[in-house]
């Protein structure tokens, strides 16, 4: 608990610390505003630096969730066969005659299943929120003449299969 509260300060303060300079309001006008008010042109320098931090927040925040997307996929499936194993061998050993041994590893595989289904839960929920960050940043680019090429993560649950 106390190491994921650390995490999330330090990723927060770094956000907020790296947005200190995006403020800065220094800087001629652009040629579309030079006729334009104090008022006009502070406004429009606020507006652009809003602009660039939410597309900066939104590359960020996507790729963060595309990769854990991908990572708890990846340790999801692995734990189901882990656990598929453990039980194998559990049934094993059962056979021989070793009942507490048998039940440390049928105790491990099932919490390989729990783990597996809870990792593929985070997954699909991280591979949502990517999808949601790139139709928003997609809207963001097409403003500017852009396209941003998809990369939607593809969850795949083994034991669907």
């Amino acid at each position: 608990m106390k190491f994921s509260l650390l995490v999330f300060f330090t990723i927060a303060y770094g956000a907020e610390a790296s947005r200190a300079g995006d403020l800065e309001l220094g800087g001629a006008a652009t040629p579309l505003l030079a006729g334009a008010s104090a008022t006009v042109q502070r406004t429009h320098r606020l507006l652009e630096a809003d602009y660039e931090r939410n597309v900066g927040d939104l590359i960020q925040s996507r790729w963060f969730f595309r990769k854990a997307a991908n990572y708890s996929e990846g340790f999801g499936n692995t734990l189901l066969y882990i656990g598929s194993g453990a039980a194998s061998v559990a049934a094993g050993i059962k056979l021989i005659g070793s009942e507490d041994l048998s039940n440390i590893f049928l105790f491990a595989s099932t919490a390989c299943f729990a783990a597996h289904i809870a990792l593929i839960g985070i997954a699909k929920c991280s591979a949502r929120e990517e999808g949601e960050r790139e139709n928003q940043l997609s809207t963001l680019a097409q403003q500017v003449g852009f396209s941003i090429v998809p990369l939607p993560p593809q969850i795949t649950e083994v034991s669907t299969h």
